[in-house]
C-alpha cells in the first residue's frame, strides 16, 4: 500500500478507504499498515469521513456529540458487534463544511448556468416542424382517378411497394401520403412525383419508378451523411456508419428532426467540453453517434443508446466513445466527463422551447402520471403538476409527516420519476408541508355599552413550509 503524506502546504492527505468486513479487524496485515500511517502522520485535530452512498440519499452531515456508532452489517459473530469506538463530535468542523458544500453548490450553478448559456448562444437551432404526412401537389383533381386506377389498382400496387398509406379525399389538387417512417414516405412521394410527370400510371410502370426513386434517395442519404460529418467536423467516419447518420434525416422525435438535433448536440458538446479542458473529439463522436440507432430501431431490437452504442463498437470507435454513447440514457452510468457533457447536450437539444412538439394525449398522460406517482405517497393531500410538467407541488398532511420525512420524501419522489417515467429536461419536485392554529377574537360587551378592545386578541397564526 503507498504511504499517504503531508503536501508540501501542511495538508493532510485523503485517504480512500474499502469499507471491507468486520474480519478486517482480524486480518495480519490491514490492522498494522493503518497502525504505521498513524504513527507518520501528525495527530488531526479532526476526520471528516464521507460515505460512498452519498449520490443515492440526501446530502446529510452528522455533527452529533457523541458519534453514535451504527453495526451496518449481518450475520457476523457477535463479538464483531462488541466493539466500539467512543468518536468525539467535531460540531464546528461540520458547520464549516456545511457552509462549504453550499458554496460550492452556488458556486457550480452558477458555473453550470453561464457554461450552458454561452453553448446555446453559439448554436443557431430550428423549431419543430416535421410531421407524419407528406402533402404532393396535382395539376388537376382528374389525376386522382388515373392514380386510384381502375378497381383501384394502382394505388394498391403504390401502397404495397411503398408501405406508405395514399390518402385521396375531397382536398383540391392534392394527394397526402401519410406514415411514421419518413425514408418510406420519401420514397412514395418521390415516385408519385415522377409518375404525375410521366402522365404513364399503371402497376408495371409504378413498380419501375420505385426502385428508380428507392435508388435514387439512397444517393440523397448518403449525400446527407457526408455532409453531416463534414459539418460536424470531428473526424472521418467509417462508411457505413456515414450511411446510418443520413437516415436520420428523414426520422423525427417528438416534431425534432433527427439529424439537426444530432448536429445540434454535437456543437453544444463540443462548446462545454473546450470550456472544461476536456476531450473535445471524444466528445463530438459521441454526440455524432449518440442517436444513430434511431435509424434502426425498426430492425434491430434494443433500445436507440445501446444500438448505438453496439454500432460504434463494429466499427472501430474508442471506447470512450462508446461508454458516451451507452451511458446517454443511463443504460449504464456515465464514468467520464464526455459522457456527462453528452448527456447534458442532449436533454439541452431537447428541452429547449420549440424543439419539441407533442401531442395533447401524450402530454396529459405524462402529467396525471407525475400526479399518481406523488400522489401514492403516505401523507401525501394533493399533487399539482405545473409549467407543463416541469415541477409538481406534492401538499403533505403536517400531522403524518415531519418536516425531516418532507425533505426525504422530494428526494424519494425525484428519484422514482427518473427510474419510472419519461420526459424532457428535468422536473422540480417541491414538498409543502404546512400547519396553522387559529384562534377567534370576539367583542365582549362591557355593562355601560362600550366594547372591551382589550379582549381583542388577534389571532395567533403558524405556519411551516418545508
Amino acid at each position: 500500500m503507498k504511504q499517504p503524506e503531508v503536501t508540501a502546504t501542511g495538508r493532510m492527505p485523503a485517504v480512500y478507504l474499502g469499507h471491507g468486513a468486520p474480519p478486517l479487524v482480524d486480518d495480519p496485515v490491514w490492522p498494522g499498515e493503518l497502525a504505521r500511517w498513524s504513527a507518520d502522520l501528525p495527530r488531526p485535530k479532526a476526520i471528516l469521513v464521507v460515505s460512498a452512498h452519498w449520490e443515492n440519499a440526501p446530502l446529510t452531515i452528522g455533527a452529533t456529540t457523541p458519534v453514535p456508532l451504527f453495526y451496518d452489517f449481518y450475520g457476523f459473530p457477535k463479538k464483531y458487534y462488541e466493539v466500539t469506538y467512543p468518536a468525539p463530535g467535531a460540531p464546528d468542523l461540520a458547520r464549516r463544511v456545511r457552509m462549504l458544500e453550499e458554496e460550492a453548490r452556488a458556486e457550480s450553478k452558477r458555473r453550470a448556468r453561464n457554461l450552458v448559456a454561452d453553448a446555446l448562444q453559439r448554436v443557431a437551432a430550428s423549431h419543430a416542424a416535421e410531421t407524419t404526412v407528406t402533402i404532393v401537389e396535382l395539376p388537376s383533381d382528374d389525376m386522382k382517378g388515373r392514380i386510384i386506377g381502375r378497381e383501384g389498382r394502382n394505388i394498391r400496387a403504390l401502397e404495397h411497394l411503398t408501405g406508405v398509406d395514399f390518402i385521396i379525399d375531397d382536398t383540391p389538387h392534392a394527394v397526402v401520403l401519410s406514415s411514421f417512417d419518413g425514408l418510406r414516405r420519401e420514397t412514395a412521394r418521390l415516385t408519385l412525383t415522377k409518375l404525375i410527370e410521366d402522365g404513364r400510371i399503371h402497376p408495371a410502370r409504378i413498380e419501375e419508378t420505385y426502385y428508380q426513386s428507392k435508388a435514387e434517395l439512397e444517393d440523397v442519404v448518403r449525400q446527407a451523411g457526408e455532409q453531416a460529418v463534414f459539418e460536424a467536423n470531428c473526424g472521418p467516419f467509417h462508411e457505413e456508419l456515414q450511411k446510418i447518420l443520413g437516415r436520420l434525416r428523414f426520422r423525427t422525435s417528438y416534431g425534432q428532426n433527427v439529424l439537426k438535433h444530432t448536429l445540434e448536440v454535437v456543437h453544444l458538446t463540443g462548446i462545454m467540453a473546450t470550456e472544461l479542458g476536456a476531450s473535445v473529439r471524444t466528445a463530438k463522436r459521441a454526440a455524432m453517434l449518440h442517436d444513430v440507432g434511431k435509424a434502426m430501431t425498426h430492425e434491430v431490437e434494443g433500445s436507440h443508446a445501446l444500438i448505438s452504442a453496439q454500432l460504434a463498437r463494429r466499427y472501430g470507435e474508442p471506447q470512450g466513445v462508446v461508454h458516451a454513447i451507452e451511458a446517454h440514457h443511463y443504460e449504464v452510468q456515465p464514468q467520464t466527463v464526455e459522457a456527462v457533457l453528452v448527456i447534458a447536450a442532449d436533454a439541452i437539444s431537447a428541452s429547449r422551447p420549440g424543439a419539441r412538439g407533442e401531442s395533447l394525449e401524450h402530454y396529459i398522460k405524462r402529467l396525471e402520471a407525475l400526479e399518481e406517482l406523488a400522489a401514492a405517497k403516505p401523507g401525501v393531500e394533493k399533487v399539482y403538476a405545473l409549467q407543463a410538467g416541469r415541477e409538481i407541488r406534492v401538499i403533505v398532511a403536517p400531522r403524518d409527516v415531519s418536516d425531516e420525512e418532507a425533505a426525504l420524501l422530494s428526494h424519494e419522489i425525484a428519484r422514482e420519476i427518473e427510474d419510472q417515467l419519461e420526459y424532457p429536461g428535468q422536473v422540480k419536485v417541491t414538498v409543502i408541508r404546512e400547519s396553522r392554529s387559529v384562534d377567534v377574537a370576539r367583542n365582549h360587551v362591557v355593562p355601560n355599552g362600550e366594547a372591551d378592545l382589550g379582549a381583542l386578541d388577534p389571532a395567533p397564526e403558524r405556519a411551516d413550509v418545508a
